[in-house]
């Protein structure tokens, strides 16, 4: 629960002469949040709420935003006599890792395909020759203004340094990959900040550490087909095994005709079980294996591999959601698209880094 200083706030002038003798409440920051939504009333009638100063009497009832959840009613506020509210705004939880339904589905060259079967896949956008933006690589959202994808896919090899982080566009909902071909799904936001993985050096690394992730300047509004997906983090001793043999799938844009959404089944292997194909993978990778003529290729990186799982983490009774596993990283020995295998960056080996950007982002902004 959030609490505010008591405050007042005398009510506004009009041609240098007070409206009214008493306090008012003020507004600024106490309704602000991305997990809920606010309905004003004053005497019985309803009220903006985004009015700057609200008299004694008005109440503010809140309720979950979509993607938001809580399992007691959220607690009303009140603005008193002397110009102050008698609380706080409380915030409602992330849901993560579920599907809308009913799901529409669509089949393009044997794989089906939907914006809402993946709702937290993303494309990331770069300015490209001062006159539009370039499809760059994919991404997951881990909140509505957090992204998480892979460092190279915002690193310069040249100067060892990320890319100017208002370079960047990121689209939600995204069905065709192309930048100009739109639905009435597509979200574009804007980037803030951009943050990677503290020991990534590039390709001189082999791509150790290939993470990143971006705070956006707006968060996304969620809906049916905008959902972030599930994180969680096992012991120490667990960290490597709970990636082998994972049934997942990851998302990407097919690379024929209008690129298309799609998603791809795969099965994952551990680290240690990785080395049997790849000597000189990175300590923090496991790999993936995909599945009939699916295939990984250029551009699908940053995406999440991600797989369906029974918990009762959200709530009082098992519910399936979508945990996200690891972050498609490098295809080796592969030209446009991998030889069924795909290197994959384990989001364990980077707890902190993931926790304290979406403790962030909630904390501030929900």
């Amino acid at each position: 629960m959030c609490w505010r200083a008591r405050r007042a706030a005398t009510a506004p002038r009009k041609s240098g002469v007070l409206l009214q003798s008493r306090k008012y409440c003020s507004t600024a920051g106490e309704f602000d949040g991305y997990s809920t939504k606010a309905l004003c009333t004053h005497n019985g009638q309803q009220v903006d709420c985004r009015k700057p100063f609200h008299p004694p009497g008005t109440e503010v009832k809140f309720v979950c935003s979509t993607g938001f959840k809580t399992l007691s009613p959220l607690p009303e506020m009140r603005c008193m006599k002397g110009g102050y509210w008698n609380r706080g705004r409380q915030r409602c939880e992330q849901d993560c890792g579920q599907i809308a339904t009913p799901i529409t589905t669509f089949s393009s060259g044997g794989y089906t395909i939907n914006n809402r079967v993946v709702p937290w896949h993303v494309g990331l956008y770069v300015w490209h020759n001062e006159k539009d933006y370039h499809f760059q690589c994919g991404g997951s959202l881990l909140t509505p203004d957090l992204v998480i994808t892979a460092a190279h896919c915002v690193y310069d090899e040249g100067t060892r340094l990320p890319y100017s982080y208002d370079t960047f566009r990121v689209i939600a909902a995204k069905f065709y990959r192309n930048y100009g071909e739109t639905t009435p799904d597509d979200k574009r936001r804007d980037v803030r900040l951009i943050e990677i993985a503290p020991g990534y050096k590039g390709r001189t690394e082999n791509y150790y550490q290939d993470l990143a992730l971006m705070t956006l300047d707006e968060p996304f509004e969620l809906s049916n087909v905008i959902r972030p997906i599930c994180v969680t983090f096992a012991s120490f001793a667990e960290k490597e095994s709970v990636t082998h043999e994972v049934q997942g799938k990851f998302a990407a844009w097919s690379i024929e005709n209008k690129h298309e959404l799609q998603f791809v089944p795969a099965v994952s292997k551990s680290n240690s079980e990785c080395r049997k194909n790849l000597r000189d993978i990175q300590a923090d990778k496991f790999c993936i294996f995909t599945q009939g003529k699916s295939l990984a290729c250029q551009g699908d990186s940053g995406g999440g591999f991600t797989s369906e799982l029974q918990t009762n983490a959200f709530s009082a009774w098992k519910t399936a959601r979508h945990f996200l596993f690891g972050v498609i990283s490098n295809a080796p020995n592969a030209d446009q698209c991998a030889h069924s295998l795909t290197v994959m960056t384990n989001i364990q080996h980077f707890e902190d880094m993931i926790l304290n950007a979406m403790n962030r982002s909630v904390e501030t902004r929900s």
